[in-house]
């Protein structure tokens, strides 16, 4: 297996200003934005959260989670169980695709052994 070499330094970067770019939509969408907003604000708030934990690892712990509300950590909470059971429907999908598509192609040669088969007869 070939070893995949991770430029740290790049990841973090971008990590950090993806985190910079959310940070300016956080403001714009947080409380007392309008509900159909806040919606938004939500997820983009989950977002940092889930960013900064690849960016602590990456520069050797220097970022540090606060929650100021319970509320956050629940939601957090929910982002990530949202994050785990759509991966999981995406692998189940993909692993039925790739099952089904090996049984059909299995089904077309078996017919068109057939065919061949008795056409020869």
């Amino acid at each position: 297996m070939e070893t995949l070499y991770i430029n740290k330094r790049s990841h973090l970067e971008h990590i950090l200003a993806s985190l910079d770019e959310l940070l300016l939509v956080s403001k714009k969408t947080s409380a007392p934005s309008d509900n159909c907003f806040q919606y938004l604000g939500t997820t983009v708030d989950n977002t940092i959260l889930l960013l900064t934990a690849p960016a602590k690892i990456l520069d050797d712990g220097y970022r540090r989670l606060i929650f100021n509300e319970d509320k956050n950590w629940v939601s957090l909470m929910q982002e990530v169980h949202r994050s785990f059971f759509s991966s999981i429907q995406v692998a189940v999908e993909k692993a039925l695709t790739e099952q089904c598509g090996s049984v059909e192609n299995n089904n077309k040669k078996r017919l068109i052994v057939f065919r061949t088969n008795w056409a020869i007869k």
